[in-house]
Protein backbone atom coordinates (compact mmCIF):
# COMPACT_ATOMS: atom_id res chain seq x y z
CA UNK A 1 0.00 0.00 0.00
CA UNK A 2 1.13 3.98 -0.29
CA UNK A 3 1.72 5.92 2.71
CA UNK A 4 -1.54 7.46 2.69
CA UNK A 5 -3.16 4.24 2.48
CA UNK A 6 -1.27 3.19 5.17
CA UNK A 7 -2.10 6.23 6.98
CA UNK A 8 -5.30 5.94 6.40
CA UNK A 9 -5.69 2.44 7.56
CA UNK A 10 -4.09 2.93 10.75
CA UNK A 11 -6.38 5.96 11.75
CA UNK A 12 -9.39 3.82 11.49
CA UNK A 13 -7.75 1.11 13.31
CA UNK A 14 -6.86 4.44 16.39
CA UNK A 15 -10.13 4.98 16.17
CA UNK A 16 -9.69 8.70 15.16
CA UNK A 17 -11.80 8.03 11.98
CA UNK A 18 -14.87 5.88 11.34
CA UNK A 19 -14.27 5.13 7.79
CA UNK A 20 -12.46 5.47 4.50
CA UNK A 21 -15.00 7.48 2.53
CA UNK A 22 -17.28 8.75 5.41
CA UNK A 23 -15.21 10.97 7.22
CA UNK A 24 -11.78 10.39 6.51
CA UNK A 25 -10.37 10.61 2.37
CA UNK A 26 -6.82 10.23 0.61
CA UNK A 27 -5.99 13.56 -1.26
CA UNK A 28 -8.93 15.26 -1.13
CA UNK A 29 -11.01 17.48 1.24
CA UNK A 30 -14.66 17.12 -0.08
CA UNK A 31 -17.13 19.58 0.58
CA UNK A 32 -20.00 17.80 1.08
CA UNK A 33 -18.66 16.80 4.27
CA UNK A 34 -18.43 18.57 7.79
CA UNK A 35 -16.37 16.76 10.67
CA UNK A 36 -13.40 14.99 7.94
CA UNK A 37 -10.22 14.39 8.19
CA UNK A 38 -7.65 14.47 5.40
CA UNK A 39 -4.89 12.38 4.98
CA UNK A 40 -2.22 14.18 1.84
CA UNK A 41 1.48 13.13 1.17
CA UNK A 42 3.79 16.06 0.01
CA UNK A 43 7.39 16.26 -0.76
CA UNK A 44 9.81 15.04 2.37
CA UNK A 45 13.33 14.96 2.90
CA UNK A 46 16.02 12.84 0.48
CA UNK A 47 16.26 9.34 1.07
CA UNK A 48 18.26 8.76 3.94
CA UNK A 49 20.96 5.86 3.42
CA UNK A 50 21.04 2.80 5.68
CA UNK A 51 24.36 1.70 5.39
CA UNK A 52 23.89 -1.88 3.87
CA UNK A 53 23.42 -0.44 0.40
CA UNK A 54 19.13 0.03 1.02
CA UNK A 55 17.80 3.67 1.34
CA UNK A 56 15.00 4.74 3.92
CA UNK A 57 12.02 6.73 2.21
CA UNK A 58 11.41 10.14 3.58
CA UNK A 59 7.85 11.34 2.69
CA UNK A 60 5.88 14.39 3.98
CA UNK A 61 2.75 14.12 5.63
CA UNK A 62 -0.51 15.86 6.11
CA UNK A 63 -3.67 15.91 8.31
CA UNK A 64 -6.39 18.34 7.75
CA UNK A 65 -9.22 18.41 10.00
CA UNK A 66 -12.02 20.37 9.25
CA UNK A 67 -15.50 20.85 11.57
CA UNK A 68 -18.94 22.07 10.96
CA UNK A 69 -19.40 25.75 11.54
CA UNK A 70 -19.55 26.83 15.26
CA UNK A 71 -18.20 23.60 16.09
CA UNK A 72 -14.47 24.12 16.86
CA UNK A 73 -14.46 21.60 20.26
CA UNK A 74 -14.98 18.89 17.31
CA UNK A 75 -12.32 19.75 15.38
CA UNK A 76 -9.73 20.52 17.73
CA UNK A 77 -10.58 17.42 19.37
CA UNK A 78 -10.45 15.48 15.81
CA UNK A 79 -7.00 17.01 15.19
CA UNK A 80 -5.64 16.45 18.39
CA UNK A 81 -6.27 12.25 18.33
CA UNK A 82 -4.72 12.42 14.58
CA UNK A 83 -1.62 13.83 16.21
CA UNK A 84 -1.92 11.51 19.23
CA UNK A 85 -2.26 8.58 17.31
CA UNK A 86 0.69 9.63 14.77
CA UNK A 87 3.17 11.18 16.85
CA UNK A 88 5.69 8.78 18.04
CA UNK A 89 5.00 5.59 15.95
CA UNK A 90 8.23 3.92 15.74
CA UNK A 91 9.36 0.20 14.12
CA UNK A 92 5.54 -0.65 13.24
CA UNK A 93 4.60 -2.73 10.29
CA UNK A 94 1.30 -1.40 8.51
CA UNK A 95 0.32 -3.08 5.41
CA UNK A 96 3.52 -5.25 5.35
CA UNK A 97 5.59 -1.89 5.50
CA UNK A 98 7.88 -1.04 8.44
CA UNK A 99 7.62 2.36 9.56
CA UNK A 100 10.87 3.42 11.44
CA UNK A 101 9.21 6.90 12.80
CA UNK A 102 6.31 9.16 12.09
CA UNK A 103 7.86 12.25 14.12
CA UNK A 104 4.66 15.45 14.06
CA UNK A 105 6.47 18.91 13.46
CA UNK A 106 4.02 20.87 15.44
CA UNK A 107 1.19 20.68 16.70
CA UNK A 108 -1.95 21.07 15.19
CA UNK A 109 -2.42 24.39 13.78
CA UNK A 110 -5.45 26.16 13.44
CA UNK A 111 -5.27 27.81 9.61
CA UNK A 112 -8.74 29.58 9.63
CA UNK A 113 -11.83 28.94 7.91
CA UNK A 114 -13.05 27.57 4.79
CA UNK A 115 -15.21 29.72 2.41
CA UNK A 116 -18.41 28.20 4.47
CA UNK A 117 -16.80 29.38 7.78
CA UNK A 118 -16.11 25.78 8.68
CA UNK A 119 -13.01 25.47 10.72
CA UNK A 120 -9.87 23.92 10.13
CA UNK A 121 -6.58 22.71 11.31
CA UNK A 122 -3.30 21.08 9.89
CA UNK A 123 -0.34 19.32 10.83
CA UNK A 124 3.20 17.95 9.42
CA UNK A 125 4.71 15.02 10.10
CA UNK A 126 8.09 13.91 8.92
CA UNK A 127 7.98 10.13 7.90
CA UNK A 128 10.62 7.31 7.38
CA UNK A 129 9.82 4.39 6.48
CA UNK A 130 11.49 1.44 4.60
CA UNK A 131 10.93 0.68 0.47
Amino acid sequence: MTLVTDIAAYLVDQSVCTALGTDLFIMDLPDTTDLITAVFQYAGQPPGNTFDSAYDDQPGLQIRTRAAVDDLESGETRANAAYAALHGVANTSLSGTTYKLIEALGSPGFIGYDEKGRPEWTQNFRVIKEV
